[in-house]
């Protein structure tokens, strides 16, 4: 089985209504053999070997810059912001900031915004404009040519128009400094090198968690390939079509795109449909195995892993993690786990180092894509720069203009929110990407 798409999200509808009510079958200690859905999985597919598969216990560790990097951002979320109002703005301030456009003197509706906020030099706006406000200080109203782009609008782009500019407030920002005492008053641990060990401890067991899914997903994936499918259940096909379709709309929904254009985007012609019956067979191989190998939860196993999930996910209590994730995900991601943690037992383990694993699995990691794409990236900045910029551009502060031509571009937690809610304010000027949906189970992987 190869999976198709990029990353189409995974709504809870999904799982929901596959479970209607059979009798307990074969029950061994925690497990039964019996799930609770309208269908036996076994009667539609015969499993291929899923014994003695391939698993890799891979010895991981992060980086001293990796523990740095981390350590820095958590600091963010204690940040303190100083409103300047006795110089211009300059490098690494935060500017808040009302923006309206026109072309020949008639005003472009959809390019126009009030309260945008941006940290001067992260690149992370039209770099004309970004330029333009170094310098001025709040209260300050101008104008600015620049190219219309999709950072801006969504009509006309590519054209020139004239901007107006009202700079509302600028920004320092303070953040603490990372001591003992501020270790021990925000986080549970009392000095900064416990704090520093457990943020890379948290790093190595996210590390392991991201490579036990890929490898749990690659034993299933090998027994898909090596099974027999009699045929599929109608019930499953339609809860798997149905729950696509919805997640495209609620996805559409989110960002500004029809149901149509969220598979248009994400999947090239037929491939949304052999994404649907790729993710009808493997859900019949987990049930098929918790079938075979008695690997469901009793009602009572399932009351302790509630209790389990409820903890590690930080709820106040069993009943608002169930609520919030439902009975029935609850069930699916419980026998899919049970399924997983059994082939690992039946598996042929091998110890490996993480970069020799990160070699032989480069869809983990393509560093020469992600260096192309750069490259990409770096190449339409500067198009656009060269066609914005004007030789009459005033820039007031010229070592602040080097700042921001030089400065790398960085991630700041504590300002993500308000940069994000930006973004999906402005209707229609949002791109979904792989990166927006992270949030939500992701269905299907790219390959």
């Amino acid at each position: 089985m190869k999976k198709k798409g990029l990353g189409i999200v995974l709504s809870f509808s999904l799982i929901a209504s596959l479970f209607s009510g059979c009798g307990q079958g074969k029950v061994a200690g925690d497990y039964t053999n019996k799930s609770e859905m309208s269908f036996k999985a076994l009667d539609y597919v015969t499993l291929g070997e899923y014994t003695g598969l391939e698993y890799y216990d891979i010895d991981v560790d992060v980086t001293e810059d990796e523990v740095k990097e981390e350590l820095d951002s958590s600091l963010y979320d204690y940040a303190e912001y100083e409103d300047v109002t006795n110089r211009g703005a300059k490098s690494e301030d935060y500017v808040n900031f009302d923006y309206s456009a026109t072309i020949d003197g008639v005003a472009i509706a959809d390019c126009a915004y009030q309260d945008y906020e941006i940290q001067l030099g992260c690149d992370e706006f039209d770099k004309t404009i970004e330029k333009s406000m170094i310098g001025k200080k709040p209260g300050e109203v101008y104008t600015v040519e620049a190219t219309i782009t999709e950072d801006l609008g969504e009509s006309h782009l590519g054209e020139k128009a004239l901007f107006t500019i009202t700079i509302n407030t600028v920004q320092i920002e303070h953040l603490p400094e990372l001591t003992d005492a501020f270790v021990k008053e925000n986080t549970d641990y009392e000095t900064v090198e416990e704090y520093k060990n457990s943020i890379k401890q948290d790093l190595i067991d996210t590390k392991k968690s991201e490579y036990e899914s890929d490898l749990g997903e690659k034993m299933l994936d090998t027994i898909t390939e090596k099974s027999t499918f009699k045929d599929k259940p109608d019930e499953l096909v339609k809860i798997c079509t149905d729950a696509m379709y919805s997640d495209a709309e609620y996805q559409g929904e989110m960002f500004g795109m029809t149901q149509e254009e969220v598979i248009n985007e994400f999947f090239e012609e037929g491939e949304f449909e052999e994404a649907i019956d790729d993710e009808v067979e493997l859900r019949l191989i987990v049930y098929a195995l918790a079938e075979q190998e008695t690997r469901f939860y009793t009602d009572k196993a399932l009351e302790k892993y509630e209790e389990k999930m409820a903890k590690e996910y930080e709820y106040e209590s069993v009943e608002e993690y169930v609520s919030d994730y439902g009975e029935d995900v609850i069930r699916y991601e419980s026998t899919y786990e049970n399924v997983v943690n059994f082939l690992i037992e039946k598996a042929n383990v091998k110890k490996i180092d993480e970069k020799t694993y990160l070699e032989q699995n480069p869809d983990l990691y393509d560093e020469e894509e992600d260096e192309a794409l750069d490259e990409e990236g770096l190449e339409l900045d500067e198009e656009s720069e060269a066609n914005d910029l004007t030789e009459d551009e005033d820039l007031s502060d010229e070592s602040d203009v080097d700042a921001l031509d030089s400065k790398d571009e960085t991630e700041n937690d504590s300002k993500d929110e308000t940069e994000d809610e930006n973004d999906d304010q402005k209707d229609g000027n949002v791109n979904v990407t792989e990166a927006d949906l992270d949030d939500k189970p992701v269905l299907f992987e790219t390959n």
